[in-house]
């Protein structure tokens, strides 16, 4: 019996993707006129046409730029108001508990001795009321 060895050989290049150029017809155009060429009329047409068609691109993307900011401001909105809310959720889960563990021990601080119970439960009663405040106040 032989065993098949599944692993990639370590000297494997990653497979390349394919990339996809827009190849213009007016390519060779624009860097090889003389003087005379480009002062005919046709050439001074093709050039105002991609003028007018950048132009226009420019106008696109302006919106498109425009409705980023906008996007990119309200993500930071939302992700601050994010990290407060778990602030608040992390408060009040860390009061209610230190405050249920402070009550849930006082009786037995109480049996030792009374006025150290006593401060133990208030305690416990306090952290509790505010964690309760953090949790509902707005």
């Amino acid at each position: 019996m032989s065993v098949e060895n599944d692993e990639e050989p370590s000297n494997a290049e990653p497979a390349k993707t394919p990339t996809l150029k827009k190849v213009s017809a007016y390519q060779a155009l624009k860097r090889n006129l003389s003087e005379e060429e480009l002062t005919s009329p046709g050439t001074l047409k093709l050039m105002l046409n991609d003028i007018d068609r950048l132009n226009e691109e420019i106008e696109k993307l302006e919106k498109f730029r425009d409705q980023f900011y906008a996007c990119d401001k309200d993500r930071a909105i939302l992700t601050e108001k994010l990290n407060t809310n778990t602030a608040k959720e992390i408060l009040y889960s860390v009061t209610i508990t230190l405050g249920a563990i402070l009550i849930g021990v006082g009786p037995s601080i109480w049996v030792l001795s009374s006025i150290y119970g006593v401060i133990d439960v208030l305690s416990g009663i306090v952290l509790l009321i505010g964690g309760f405040a953090s949790k509902f106040r707005k």
